[in-house]
């Protein structure tokens, strides 16, 4: 029986639940005699790491990551380790984007005595053992902005990023745009890239000429079920993920367009492998780097002693290949070579 375990079982937080155990009397008297009574009859026995972790330091950091096999986790991860150098120990964990096998790591984190923790959240809705991780006083911070105050954050500024998008595309006569998108509810990454998209279209005065398809699953399959039929209609497309890149240019190719004379194209980068595609693919280039070392640098502050809340938005820079071409506003017609910088 873990803290988590009461939590759902009661259907309230883990936070409500930390507190209640400890008789915090910001917690209602009848939820505390609730949860330490469910407690007492299923055995529960506190476990006082997290408590003991206000008084010790520990030179044990880890990395909590969704998906290990991504080639942002290997920028990320290398910078942390380069940073936080020889005096700290480094552990690296898998969620798979799971919330149950996120808690589930933070509770064995916390038994070792965990020094800091460096996490991409799985579900940005569902955080609360990590305001629990903070309030215990182990340095925290995310990879993902939750609204959250007291939580700590470093990320690329996908709003600002995705209105940079449609104002470079329509400096270039692009009027037909459209964003594909995974649709993922549960990191905000997606929808700040979905808003910026829409707001830059609105404020260009080309929202009814722009769409966003939510594809989920980034495959030739889910292309074809909600695109493909559309590929024409667009001059442009701006791809949330470069995961879409492959599946995008293979239907491209079936369907005898060329990227960027029929098409141009636009991604957010993560996937070392685009650098040896032809054309070069225009993208945001998204500063893993960057992000492990600001993040590896406030652990080490809070370990030595200073007390503050990171939130900073990193910019993304955009690199202009030969995937973006110069077309007539009139209707998307190609006027000039291929757009290079």
């Amino acid at each position: 029986m873990t803290i988590y375990d009461i939590a759902k079982a009661l259907d309230i937080s883990y936070g409500t639940v930390s507190m209640a155990l400890s008789g915090n009397k910001k917690i209602a008297e009848k939820t505390r005699v609730r949860v330490q009574e469910f407690a007492t009859q299923h055995g529960f026995t506190p476990n006082r790491g997290a408590r003991n972790l206000r008084l010790q330091k520990s030179s044990l950091v880890a990395v909590i990551v969704v998906d290990i096999a991504s080639d942002f986790w290997a920028g990320v991860v290398s910078a942390i380790e380069e940073t936080l150098g020889g005096a700290y120990n480094l552990i690296i964990c898998n969620s798979c984007g799971s919330v149950e096998k996120e808690q589930k790591i933070i509770a064995s984190l916390v038994a070792l005595r965990i020094g800091g923790v460096i996490v991409q959240p799985a579900d940005t809705r569902h955080i609360d053992h990590l305001s629990e991780l903070n309030r215990a006083g182990v340095p925290t911070v995310l990879f993902e902005c939750t609204g959250n105050d007291e939580l700590s954050f470093v990320k690329g500024n996908d709003y600002v990023a995705a209105r940079r998008a449609v104002e470079e595309l329509t400096i270039r006569g692009h009027q037909r745009i459209v964003l594909l998108s995974n649709g993922q509810p549960q990191i905000t990454g997606p929808a700040d890239r979905e808003k910026g998209f829409l707001d830059a279209a609105a404020a260009a005065g080309i929202s009814e000429l722009c769409h966003v398809f939510n594809l989920q699953h980034p495959s030739i399959t889910r292309l074809d079920e909600v695109f493909t039929d559309r590929v024409r209609d667009f001059s442009a497309v701006v791809c949330i993920d470069d995961c879409f890149v492959i599946p995008l240019l293979k239907i491209l190719r079936r369907e005898k367009l060329d990227c960027p004379n029929d098409i141009s194209l636009l991604c957010w980068r993560n996937r070392v492998v685009l650098d040896m595609m032809m054309p070069a693919v225009s993208h945001f280039d998204i500063p893993v780097k960057k992000m492990g070392r600001i993040a590896a640098e406030f652990i080490m502050q809070r370990q030595s002693g200073q007390s503050f809340v990171l939130q900073e938005f990193i910019d993304e820079p955009l690199i202009i290949g030969e995937s973006i071409t110069q077309i007539s506003k009139a209707d998307g017609v190609v006027t000039g070579a291929n757009s290079r910088g």
